[in-house]
């Protein structure tokens, strides 16, 4: 496996570890490839630092619809108790991440999915994107913090 490949592959999964074979030390090679591979993968923010991004720069403007951006706390890791009590309390699989419910006239509100590159959307994120779509939401997909800036800027311009 290249150092590129593995890389992806922690992206893809951030909860999984490299561990070498039992009774054998890592080589100084694969200890050069996964501190590679950590590397580029830390050089990508993640999901819950472009929204943070997003939001803080929304905090800082002076337009009144921005005072009403939220995110969904959805995603993200928890334990089998959290998660359980989260679905009882009505958390939905795929619900975008950022919402603005602010009529322009032409749409009821925006919706941004968030995804980190090269990730794409699940398809209960398409799902709710489409559903709210056709709702009269608009809606984005975002591979990064200023794209997302830059389509809020729009909407409320």
């Amino acid at each position: 496996m290249t150092p590129t490949e593995l890389a992806q592959l922690l992206k893809d999964n951030p909860d999984i570890a490299v561990i070498p074979e039992r009774g054998s030390a890592p080589t100084p090679a694969q200890l050069a490839m996964r501190q590679a591979a950590v590397q580029a993968a830390q050089a990508e923010p993640s999901e819950e630092q472009m929204q943070a991004a997003v939001i803080a720069w929304a905090d800082a403007q002076t337009h009144p619809a921005l005072k009403w951006l939220f995110h969904v706390p959805n995603g993200g890791h928890r334990d089998p108790a959290t998660a359980g009590r989260m679905k009882a309390a009505g958390v939905r699989r795929g619900v975008p991440d950022l919402l603005l419910p602010w009529s322009t006239g032409m749409d009821v509100g925006l919706a941004i999915e968030m995804k980190r590159k090269p990730n794409k959307p699940t398809p209960e994120q398409l799902a709710w994107l489409e559903y709210l779509f056709n709702e009269g939401w608009a809606t984005h997909i975002c591979y990064s913090a200023e794209e997302a800036i830059a389509v809020l800027e729009a909407y409320v311009s």
